[in-house]
């Protein structure tokens, strides 16, 4: 894990932490980090929507998902 020193907005820092219900700014910023992170993942694969084929429908993948 690095260390760094760093500048921020103590307002911004201040109100994330509100909004996510941080204890600490650096919970406050590796959870904004993690976001940030799984919402470009979630993006990437928004863009392949129908254009993968994985051998199996939907209703099956949602009883495989009861099942588990």
């Amino acid at each position: 894990m690095g260390r760094f020193t760093t500048t921020l907005d103590d307002q911004l820092l201040d109100e994330a932490q509100r909004v996510m219900s941080t204890r600490t700014k650096r919970e406050t910023i590796e959870v904004a980090l993690r976001e940030v992170i799984r919402r470009e993942k979630i993006r990437k694969a928004l863009e392949h929507k129908g254009k993968l084929h994985l051998g199996f429908s939907r209703e099956q993948l949602l009883d495989r998902r009861e099942k588990s």
